[in-house]
């Protein structure tokens, strides 16, 4: 049990200081702060979406650990009703301005305003990825600056005037022929001119991974077998909007272990058959480093123990838990490497054993 506690620590530890990274130790992204569309219907507030932008650029560029790099769309120097005509965020379109442009990110959105209050549905288009995701707090530098241009309200926002040497890029909205599609930010949203907008729901997807490694058993029974031989088929449940990390996923795994000359019998082999599911937790990086996920599993396994040509069969509570690393290789393909443990709650004598593993895993 003391092998457990110690691996539990130690994968917290590091899914912490992981998780921290948004903010530290990571290089620089370039964001473009594209715009963000009056959704109230009065053209006298399309002039917002300049001040607003401006605001944003200046606060992620005042927090100490900078993230990204913000560059403005050189259009929003002209204060103009324009702006809000033909406002197009199709993920095509974003995309190619993303990668002509070289950019990581596009933070768009939308506001509403009723009275001093001002409400902002920021998004953000991962351009390598070609996806959009809400920016909510897992991005914290980019959710806290629109949290402080909300307090702010419209009247002081829409006075607000920069002291920083701002960036531009030339993009030019005029060429833009597709409408910018209503806030999607999964319920009915309530604007100012008391019109609700249908939202869509997030899309599921599903990844199929496969992964093989060796188990290292602990306790008492690391005196019967050094190390065993398992191969993993998972198949995970995951939402489409990359901001909500919680996937399920079901486990099936196979291992076998081997006796090699140690231990009191001379005959022994250890077969278990596990069947379980799991519960994600995802940090989305967007890079190489695709995502570290957090699981925790549990279910039943079909224990095999043959002695002397005597077998042992039981069919067991099981838990497990595990540290993923996954890394994009491609659209479709990743490279998945794990390290956990696992809880065999076996008649007589719990077993208990670390892992490592490394795989593929199909999917979006």
């Amino acid at each position: 049990m003391k092998n457990w506690l110690i691996v539990l620590l130690l994968v917290i530890t590091l899914f912490f200081l992981i998780y921290t990274t948004d903010t530290y130790g990571m290089a620089k992204q370039r964001l473009l702060i594209y715009g963000f569309k009056n959704v109230t219907e009065r053209a006298d507030n399309n002039a917002l979406n300049v001040k607003l932008s401006i605001f944003l650029y200046d606060q992620i560029l005042n927090v100490k650990k900078k993230r990204y790099k913000p560059y403005l769309v050189e259009k929003l120097k002209e204060s103009s009703d324009k702006l809000n005509i033909n406002f197009a965020t199709d993920e095509d379109y974003l995309y190619e301005i993303g990668k002509e442009k070289g950019f990581d990110l596009i933070l768009y959105g939308f506001y509403d305003i009723g009275g001093e209050k001002l409400k902002i549905f920021p998004k953000l288009f991962i351009v390598d990825r070609k996806i959009v995701v809400n920016a909510d707090r897992l991005y914290p530098t980019i959710y806290n600056s629109v949290k402080e241009a909300e307090k702010l309200g419209f009247y002081k926002l829409i006075n607000y005037e920069s002291k920083k040497k701002l960036k531009y890029v030339n993009i030019d909205y005029e060429l833009v022929t597709k409408e910018m599609p209503l806030p999607e930010v999964g319920t009915n949203v309530e604007i100012s001119n008391n019109k609700k907008l249908e939202t869509s729901c997030p899309r599921i997807f599903f990844e199929i991974s496969n992964h093989t490694g060796f188990i290292f058993p602990t306790d008492i029974w690391d005196m019967l077998y050094s190390s065993g031989f398992f191969t993993d088929i998972d198949l995970s449940i995951l939402s489409s909007n990359r901001s909500f990390p919680v996937s399920l996923t079901f486990h099936t795994r196979y291992s076998i272990m081997d006796m090699s000359g140690n231990g009191e019998y001379i005959d022994s082999e250890l077969d278990m058959f596990y069947l379980g599911l799991g519960l994600d937790y995802n940090l989305h990086l967007f890079e190489f480093l695709d995502t570290i996920r957090f699981s925790g599993s549990g279910g039943f396994t079909n224990t095999l123990l043959k002695i002397n040509n005597k077998d042992f069969i039981s069919i067991d509570p099981t838990g497990s838990i595990e540290l993923i690393l996954i890394f994009k290789m491609s659209k479709t393909l990743k490279l998945r490497l794990g390290f956990g443990g696992i809880y065999v709650s076996y008649i007589n004598r719990p077993f208990e054993a670390l892992y490592s593993s490394a795989g593929i895993i199909f999917g979006k």
